[in-house]
């Protein structure tokens, strides 16, 4: 799949029909999208880690002049080592279900279009290959994590948010939101994950929306109701409540009068207490709350 820039407006070539989208020149291309799957049946009791790197070789589509090789090595997934400042890879995930329920789609940037301007070079000509490096020491940590999930040790759970750097915890907890487990409340991993953070320490939308949007739904509502309360407290002080309403309107498939009272609701529910003391004492630990029913 390739993203071409025409004229300033961008759009997708989605696979289909392998004439449409290999015929593309390259020159208009500005990005690459991938997909890859792990294709291990992963339940609650297995975890797994690994990170993937992508490499290209690109011809000049057989014009008979000299082939133009251009070899990309990209590390998906990178974060920047704020001490360092080394570019260090990222990983995908799964423990407890939640490896079954993430997409796996990574876009490539392809910054040499320029090269190929006036050549007859086409999508068809580029060759990929994903490579895929399990890491075993994640694995263990993952297992630890599973274990204090399991044994709800909240205390710790939240120490080990508190303890990695920002960009690392906030990509963990796009996974931990797709946790699918019995026994296992999804909205209370995450509140106690994000519960260290105050609202100096916000996530951006797009990490927001994908905590969000799989634990607001009618299943998860239903079956860990009772932990909803002190998830939206937390929630609230890192993002837009717009976004909350939103979801939880779409939860219950609520029309405008019943979305004023959810605001309502929403608001007296993050109000109580000022939403910054949720899952935090003095100590820094999840403070103990009541129960919360809807």
């Amino acid at each position: 799949e390739a993203t071409e820039d025409s004229g300033g407006a961008s759009y997708y070539i989605r696979q289909g029909d392998v004439n449409d989208t290999s015929t593309m020149p390259l020159s208009n291309v500005r990005s690459f999208e991938m997909n890859s799957a792990y294709f291990h049946q992963s339940d609650s009791q297995r975890v797994f880690c690994f990170s993937l790197s992508v490499k290209m070789s690109i011809g000049d589509g057989g014009d008979g002049d000299t082939l133009t090789n251009i070899t990309e090595d990209t590390c998906l997934f990178e974060c920047t080592d704020s001490e360092s400042h080394e570019r260090l890879p990222l990983f995908t995930m799964g423990l407890l279900g939640s490896g079954l329920r993430a997409g796996l789609t990574h876009t490539i940037p392809f910054n040499h279009h320029t090269a190929f301007v006036g050549k007859d070079t086409r999508v068809k000509d580029v060759k990929a290959t994903m490579r895929k490096r399990f890491l075993p020491m994640r694995c263990l940590v993952l297992h630890c994590l599973r274990m204090m999930i399991m044994e709800q040790q909240w205390d710790a759970i939240q120490d080990i948010g508190a303890a990695i750097r920002n960009e690392v915890s906030e990509y963990i907890a796009c996974y931990l939101a797709h946790i699918r487990a019995p026994g296992v409340s999804p909205l209370r991993v995450l509140t106690a994950w994000l519960g260290w953070r105050g609202s100096d320490q916000s996530l951006d939308e797009w990490t927001y929306k994908e905590i969000a949007e799989p634990l607001l739904t009618p299943d998860i509502l239903s079956t860990h109701k009772t932990d909803l309360g002190g998830f939206l407290r937390v929630m609230v002080r890192l993002g837009d409540r717009k976004i909350l309403l939103t979801q939880l309107s779409q939860a219950i498939r609520g029309d405008d009068e019943q979305s004023v009272v959810l605001d309502a609701l929403l608001s007296s529910i993050v109000d109580e207490g000022g939403g910054e003391r949720e899952g935090r004492e003095g100590s820094g630990r999840p403070a103990k709350r009541r129960r919360f029913d809807l």
